[in-house]
């Protein structure tokens, strides 16, 4: 798939009011409100949380109005 078609294709699925609910669902849980680091300072548990954002960044990104 060319990134042309993956952004439209993010673009039609996450611009509708049902997409815009999961998206904001999906930032809250792993993004916005979420930090990579362990207060255990376990560095498995900070490369998993790391790896959650990591998507969001990447779901985010696709969404940006850049051509």
């Amino acid at each position: 798939m060319l990134a042309k078609e993956r952004k439209e294709l993010y673009n039609v699925v996450f611009n509708t009011p049902e997409g815009n609910q999961v998206l904001a669902d999906l930032c809250k849980k792993y993004y916005v409100h979420s930090t990579t680091f362990s207060k255990e300072n376990n560095e498995y548990q900070m490369a998993y949380k790391e790896g959650q954002r990591r998507v969001m960044l990447y779901i985010l990104n696709l969404l940006e109005d850049k051509a």
